[in-house]
């Protein structure tokens, strides 16, 4: 996982704030995203913007995770390593709900922010998606009209997935949250295998819980590194 400190800015941390602080007004606003490592504030459309461009190394790290052992010969992770264009679509889209679901809906679902201030955010946010997926190429060419509906498909079905799975998994010591078989890994390794035409009957019970093992760590593992690189400023 790529952390969001080496992307764009390098300078150090001088200020600290609260994970999800406190609503303070009933004013309708969005959230503002304060960037620790250096006190630089995002709005939430930049915040949108950049959830994309972070997206796009995190999923060449991950893509690059399934070249080895024990993922390499499944059937998915074979399509994919032959044809790379779509496994890495599915992959930024994961990447991308993941920096929204920690923007805007577990501070949501905590309560901090109210429901008119969650749906300007999420307003904003869609704006700033919707320029950088102006900036994805397949090839040398940006993004068809049906390419942008499928990576905007895929992001949408991650992004209503991830809070459920975080919500019903089970919290233990330092940290670990435990997940037997997600909706989100399920949803992507179906996506995927559709994607490649794969019959999901061709997937074996141990090869399916090993590449879900892979996709969980993926939104956990960032979601939870989330709060020591950003701070939600409602």
């Amino acid at each position: 996982m790529v952390a969001l400190r080496s992307l764009i800015y390098q300078s150090p941390v001088t200020q600290r704030n609260k994970l999800f602080p406190t609503q303070s007004s009933s004013t309708v606003r969005a959230c503002n995203y304060l960037l620790k490592n250096n006190d630089r504030l995002l709005n939430a459309k930049e915040y949108g913007y950049w959830s994309l461009r972070w997206a796009c190394p995190n999923a060449d790290q991950a893509f690059n995770k399934l070249h080895s052992d024990p993922f390499k010969s499944m059937p998915i992770v074979v399509q994919g390593r032959a044809a790379p264009f779509l496994i890495n679509l599915q992959l930024i889209a994961l990447h991308a709900a993941c920096y929204w679901v920690y923007a805007a809906t577990l501070p949501h679902l905590a309560g901090t922010i109210s429901t008119d201030s969650y749906t300007e955010t999420l307003r904003l946010l869609k704006c700033g998606l919707e320029d950088g997926v102006k900036d994805l190429r397949h090839g040398d060419q940006p993004y068809s009209n049906e390419l942008v509906a499928l990576f905007m498909n895929s992001f949408k079905m991650f992004h209503d997935s991830i809070p459920s799975d975080i919500v019903g998994a089970r919290i233990k010591d330092k940290g670990i949250i435990n997940v037997t078989l997600s909706q989100t890994a399920t949803r992507f390794i179906l996506g995927t295998a559709r994607l490649y035409k794969i019959d999901p009957k061709e997937l074996d019970v141990a090869s399916e819980l090993t590449l879900a093992g892979f996709v969980d760590d993926i939104f956990l593992d960032l979601i939870l590194s989330m709060k020591d690189l950003v701070s939600i400023q409602p």
